[in-house]
């Protein structure tokens, strides 16, 4: 096994550097990893009904896709804006839910900050200081024909009024 150690531009540190403290990013490859040999294969804990840890001690979890993006239509009507929105009438805004668990998977588009945040987290660096949030990465505009305080029609179009994917902050 071979460990590489790279600046922030990508380059290669010089091996007098490896000794030092330096941060050492570890790249995340979500590809088909090849099968173990034989002699390396062991026992993976199996996550519990109830989640929690494993026999093991392991930290387990029930929700297998953590941080995900699901419907909420917003119905103009509903909310009482129907008086001023024309069109249209409602629309899936979406929304985001579940957990970023640790550790951060690139599938889960985290900051570097959230990263870090979820290795304080997961280490029990600092107190108070939680997992990173499941919230909207991407979002997305939609166009609104209402009257404006004049009676006018207006169409306009408003920015970040759907979240269009999710990820771990």
């Amino acid at each position: 096994m071979t460990l590489s150690v790279s600046d922030a531009a990508g380059g290669s540190l010089p091996t007098q550097a490896i000794g030092a403290r330096l941060p050492v990013s570890v790249p995340h490859n979500d590809g088909p990893t090849p099968a173990p040999s034989p002699r390396n294969v062991r026992a993976v804990p199996q996550a519990s009904s109830s989640g929690g840890k494993s026999s093991s001690g392991a930290k387990v979890h029930d929700e297998p896709f953590g941080c995900t993006r699901h419907e909420m239509y917003v119905d103009f009507e509903k909310i009482g804006w129907s008086s001023w929105i024309i069109s249209p009438k409602g629309y899936n805004a979406y929304h985001c839910k579940g957990q970023c668990y640790f550790p951060l998977g690139q599938n889960q588009l985290p900051t570097n900050h959230a990263t870090v945040q979820s290795i304080v987290n997961e280490l029990s660096l600092t107190a108070g200081v939680g997992a990173p949030c499941c919230v909207p990465n991407k979002l997305y505009s939609i166009s609104l024909l209402y009257f404006d305080e004049n009676e006018n029609v207006v169409l306009k179009q408003y920015d970040d009024m759907v979240a269009a994917s999710c990820g771990c902050h």
